[in-house]
């Protein structure tokens, strides 16, 4: 049954991505309790700005990669080695463009931040890697590649702090280090499956034309969703200071450990969906989305209850105010992972340009609510404009998916068969 083995997989992707939550959590409490709230504010600036650097240098080919590759459309060799080439130049073009730009933010020329920044090409390659493995249907490899960042960030944190201890300066190498421990991770992988050898290279315009006419809409989409994600991040730095942001982004950090939940399953709906008849797959999806409902509605309500002493009791009572908007997060949070979801399979089947329309509304309220409302109310209104930016690219999302399929809102009814399904599931598949 195919629905079986793509919730098999998605639960094992799980696994890992509770195991990354694990490792970065506890980098993050480090972090947190050395930096204090304004320099964990200065360090979420400029970590997201290497994100969002890395995904505008890689100009969507790791969609690409897992796309062509899990679609078995274009020679394998030719495929990894043109997409290498392309994320090489663009990621090093784009780190040394970006020195010039960083007044806009605005970034201080520190030592610290050159570290973090010089990051990107390694990051971007080690992401390239990371879907190359998925569309080759290397889940469990994709998997680990992804828990290994966090992981050797917590050792390398752990051993700096315990023999010659911490400060800003320490944390950027020590994310340095770690970045380019994963990225050799990531090459060695390929190198053990035969997916690149790197040896009988072929440069094909051919390749490289097809893989940037089909990533240049998931590109602009990405770019777009992940501003969705973290402009906010920005706009509480300009308009309150380092010391709000770090505050704030505590409390965005500790909810969206929900949306690894949904994460997990996306990755591999996009590396699976490709190979699923399509009305089979939609079937898959409303199944799946029903599934992940209940989970993400649980964990939110335990996220309310308990989330504000957590966080409290973990990063000390300087982020006291963190716990205050976790009840404004939580349900932003459970339709970004409903959306997540939806996402991965319009992405793996190719209709990726309506995610442009779709993020830059979402953006664009985003935003606008963030500018008129932050002055006032402050974290309160980042944490609600946030929620409603994601319910409002939910509903959209959701209308197309129901006019895409030509699916009616009654398919999501919880029906006797979807409980005696994963009932069944779990039974016999031990999961």
């Amino acid at each position: 049954m195919n629905f079986s083995r793509l919730l098999r997989e998605s639960v094992s992707t799980f696994f890992f991505q509770f195991v990354i939550i694990g490792f970065g959590f506890a980098a993050n409490i480090i972090i947190a309790r050395i930096l204090g709230p304004n320099g964990k504010g200065e360090y979420d600036v400029i970590i997201n700005f290497t994100f969002i650097l890395r995904m505008l240098s890689l100009l969507g080919l790791d969609i690409a990669a897992a796309y062509f590759l899990g679609s078995k459309v274009l020679d394998r060799e030719t495929l990894t080695f043109n997409i290498f080439f392309i994320g090489i130049i663009s990621t090093l073009f784009f780190t040394i463009s970006s020195l010039f730009f960083w007044n806009f933010i605005p970034l201080k020329y520190s030592l610290e931040n050159y570290l973090f920044i010089s990051t990107v090409p390694l990051s971007g390659l080690t992401l390239l890697s990371g879907f190359i493995l998925l569309g080759s249907d290397k889940v469990l490899n994709y998997n680990i590649l992804e828990s290994g960042k966090n992981f050797f960030y917590l050792i390398f944190l752990s051993l700096f702090f315990l023999i010659i201890g911490l400060n800003y300066v320490k944390i950027s190498f020590c994310y340095l280090i770690c970045i380019f421990c994963n990225f050799l991770l990531g090459i060695l992988f390929l190198y053990k499956y035969k997916i690149a050898d790197f040896k009988n290279n072929k440069f094909s315009f051919e390749c490289i034309k097809k893989l940037l006419n089909f990533s240049k809409y998931p590109y602009i989409s990405g770019f777009l969703s992940f501003l969705v994600y973290r402009v906010d991040v920005f706009i509480v730095y300009n308009f309150l200071g380092a010391n709000a942001t770090g505050i704030y982004g505590i409390a965005v950090l500790f909810v969206e450990l929900l949306k690894y939940i949904s994460k997990s399953i996306q990755l591999v709906v996009i590396a699976k969906i490709p190979t699923y008849e399509h009305l089979e797959g939609s079937k898959n999806i409303v199944l799946l989305m029903k599934f992940i409902f209940l989970i993400l509605l649980f964990m939110g309500i335990v996220f309310i209850k308990f989330g504000g002493s957590l966080i409290v009791f973990i990063y000390s009572e300087k982020f006291l105010e963190s716990s205050l908007l976790i009840i404004y997060l939580v349900p932003g949070i459970i339709f970004l992972g409903l959306s997540q979801i939806m996402s991965g399979y319009f992405i793996a089947r190719g209709w990726v340009k309506i995610f442009i329309l779709i993020n830059f509304c979402a953006l664009s309220l985003n935003v606008l609510l963030d500018i008129i409302y932050i002055p006032v109310y402050k974290f309160t209104a980042a944490s609600i404009s946030n929620s409603i930016a994601y319910f409002f690219r939910f509903i959209i999302i959701l209308v197309y998916f129901f006019k895409k399929d030509k699916l009616r809102l009654s398919v999501f009814l919880p029906t006797r068969n979807d409980i005696e399904i994963i009932k069944g599931l779990f039974i016999r598949n031990n999961i």
